[in-house]
């Protein structure tokens, strides 16, 4: 009988699906340098305009450059995503597709780095990856089986493939990348669904022409679970590397947060993982049925029906986990860009409880209160008097 293929929907990470290096660095290595990309080229991008959700122009330090990676993989020429990096920096790497792949959560791979000329100092993106867990694998399912049971383990594999030679220094939780991904547990399409998301960061260090290089690597992995699947995806992992001595986390991580997918790429992205999708499930109904058609000859109709219902409801299960994955995926990308952009104009958002809608208030203050007359206030102070029916606000999620 021929083996259906199920597939995934494609799933947008934060910014954009990300790919690895090609030259591995051993201990006495140069610095990884990425493969270099299919049909996308980055380039300046001009500056950010305004948009109406902020309605404050942005503000782009002038040390820095904003720089646009294109792709061509869906056809015409489009910008996927701008990043901010030092006016120094030169990029490097762009998008390339991997077709190859039924796996569609694999198919789309960013691999790009910026850093300076000799890339001692560098940001990159490694590659995206969806795969089935061990012991929870599928055998209709195209998605690769891999034991990574967190992102602890996903990122220690990718250190040993990567980086052979390098020690790990350290591992921390990353609450603020889980934060932005939905937390822990983000909510499901479905009641007998399961989510669950694990953030953090591994830290390197080895040697390059006797200089010790420091690099940590950041990601966020998305689990889901329905029936006896379970499935794992990393959308990127965040590379920071710098010599020991001036490795600066915050430059990485200013770098990082100024990343912003293009509307149109991932509207274009999401198309065509619906059409890739469809194609892929009208080939597996033909192989359903040429496979049924040969074999109710040679058994009873009711075995026959009891296989297809098995078939059938993997199926589902299988199109249920990827519809989860893509709206926490989604929900998680636009989280991330309005918290973006609140923190671009200095401001936090708090759920006003007399009216249950948000409003904002500097972010400079670590509390906020509905004063007895309806207005608002922004204090550090935890033992404000709000006033007769004034009362304390708590920050929206």
């Amino acid at each position: 009988m021929p083996r259906p293929r199920f597939v995934f929907l494609l799933a947008l990470s934060t910014c954009v699906a990300a790919c690895g290096d090609a030259n591995k660095p051993a201990a006495q290595s140069a610095a990884p340098v990425l493969e270099q990309p299919v049909a996308t080229s980055a380039r300046p991008a001009p500056p950010a305009t305004e948009t109406p959700q902020t309605a404050t122009p942005a503000r782009v330090d002038a040390s820095l450059q904003r720089i646009a990676v294109d792709d061509t993989g869906l056809g015409a020429p489009m910008t996927a995503f701008t990043i901010e990096v030092p006016a120094a920096w030169r990029p490097y790497g762009g998008i390339r597709w991997d077709r190859n792949t039924a796996c569609i959560t694999n198919q789309t791979r960013v691999q790009f780095g910026a850093g300076t000329p000799d890339r001692s100092h560098a940001v990159e993106i490694l590659p995206a990856f969806g795969w089935q867990l061990a012991g929870f694998a599928q055998q209709t399912n195209p998605c690769p089986v891999a034991p990574f049971a967190s992102v602890r383990d996903y990122l220690q594999a990718v250190v040993q493939q990567t980086y052979p030679g390098a020690a790990v220094i350290g591992y921390r939780e990353r609450p603020d990348l889980l934060a932005e991904s939905g937390g822990a547990n983000p909510p499901t399409t479905q009641a007998n669904m399961r989510a669950f998301n694990d953030a953090g960061e591994l830290a390197l260090a080895y040697q390059v022409n006797g200089q010790e290089i420091r690099t940590t690597l950041a990601a966020v992995a998305n689990f889901t679970e329905l029936g006896s699947s379970r499935m794992g995806y990393v959308g990127r992992i965040w590379v920071v590397r710098a010599p020991k001595d001036d490795y600066d986390e915050a430059l990485g991580e200013r770098i990082r947060q100024s990343v912003k997918t293009d509307p149109q790429w991932g509207a274009a992205l999401i198309a065509y993982g619906k059409d890739f999708v469809s194609r892929q499930g009208a080939q597996q109904s033909a192989d359903i049925a040429a496979w049924h058609n040969k074999r109710m000859a040679e058994i009873n109709a009711k075995g026959m029906a009891d296989r297809a219902a098995i078939r059938s409801n993997t199926a589902r299960e299988v199109a249920d986990i990827n519809a989860a994955g893509y709206a926490s995926q989604q929900a998680s990308q636009d989280r991330m860009h309005r918290n973006n952009v609140d923190t671009i104009r200095e401001v936090q958002r708090y759920q006003d409880p007399a009216t249950n809608r948000q409003v904002e208030l500097s972010s400079h203050y670590n509390y906020g209160y509905r004063t007895g007359n309806g207005s608002y206030v922004a204090t550090d102070d935890p033992n404000f008097n709000p006033g007769v029916n004034g009362q304390q606000m708590h920050r929206a999620p």
